[in-house]
């Protein structure tokens, strides 16, 4: 949107007990602290601010896609079982239930519980000698 990047993705890792938020983008070293800059208010918006209708709806569908494409294959599939297993997962009906009715609201109390600032990383890497 501001042209400072090639592209931005967002996705979590989740363990039985912790887990992360990542953010990452590429973009060039003259663009980094301003790239820095739009993430984190945009990390603030989320906190802050509910999403719009049509927001909750795009990240639902994409969820949904994803979640369901965990079983598209037998290797997807047994890893997905594996980590059914593992971390006490319910089956893709149940979560697809649960994710269909999660509302605005939820998504900014989460946001607000699971973003913090005190636990933020923030890496740069950039080539060698600049």
């Amino acid at each position: 949107r501001n042209g400072l990047c090639y592209g931005v993705n967002a996705g979590g890792i989740s363990f039985r007990d912790q887990g992360s938020v990542l953010i990452t983008s590429s973009t060039r070293t003259k663009n980094v602290e301003k790239l820095v800059s739009l993430v984190n208010d945009e990390v603030e918006k989320i906190q802050n601010e509910l999403i719009s209708e049509d927001e909750l709806l795009r990240a639902k569908n994409q969820f949904r896609a994803q979640t369901y494409s965990l079983t598209e294959n037998s290797g997807s599939s047994v890893r997905w079982n594996t980590q059914r297993a593992f971390f006490g997962l319910s089956n893709l009906d149940q979560i697809s239930d649960e994710v269909a009715s999660l509302t605005r609201e939820d998504v900014l109390n989460s946001a607000q519980s699971y973003f913090d600032k005190e636990k933020e990383l923030l890496m740069i890497v950039k080539p060698e000698g600049e």
